[in-house]
């Protein structure tokens, strides 16, 4: 399962696995569909909510502030990941699967601190979805031969493409 070799880099762009296709073409969209609503959230919708400055003049809630900065990571998980992705920026797998990791820990910890004060339940299932899809694209990212050879320039030991 872990035994990857590497291969000239040629060789690997003539591997039919290469390039950016496939489920890599799903995270993309799903990097960018996020990215985009998350500009609009932020934009549009958040601001009504919770104001940037509270009735008192005063800084926003906790709350503002925590899906604030939930908000920032979004927007930088997915500019970062999208940025690397289409650069085909040989540590890809290494900084999404970094960002995707952190992000996961911050949604456990934000959908436990959310459970506790329970006022808001959607905020609490926005983070579970978000610990169970990341989960799902971490491990893509690791178990992925199409992201080993587009952009790391090795395939399995065992590869039916090796021979090309």
């Amino acid at each position: 399962m872990g035994e990857w070799r590497e291969i000239p880099k040629e060789k690997a762009k003539r591997q039919q696995l290469f390039g950016i296709g496939g489920w890599l073409l799903v995270l993309a969209g799903y990097l960018g569909l996020v990215f985009v609503v998350t500009v609009l959230y932020q934009v549009f919708l958040f601001p009504e909510i919770y104001p940037p400055i509270g009735p008192t003049g005063l800084n926003p809630s906790p709350d503002g502030q925590a899906i604030r900065l939930t908000l920032f990571i979004d927007l930088l998980t997915s500019g970062v990941v999208l940025f690397t992705l289409f650069t085909k920026y040989n540590q890809f797998r290494l900084i999404a699967s970094g960002l995707f990791l952190v992000k996961i820990l911050l949604s456990m910890l934000n959908a436990f601190y959310i459970s506790l004060s329970q006022e808001n339940l959607l905020i609490f299932i926005y983070n579970g979805q978000q610990i169970i899809i990341l989960t799902a694209w971490l491990l893509y990212l690791n178990q992925s031969e199409r992201v080993r050879v587009t952009y790391e320039s090795k395939i399995s030991r065992h590869s039916f493409y090796d021979s090309q």
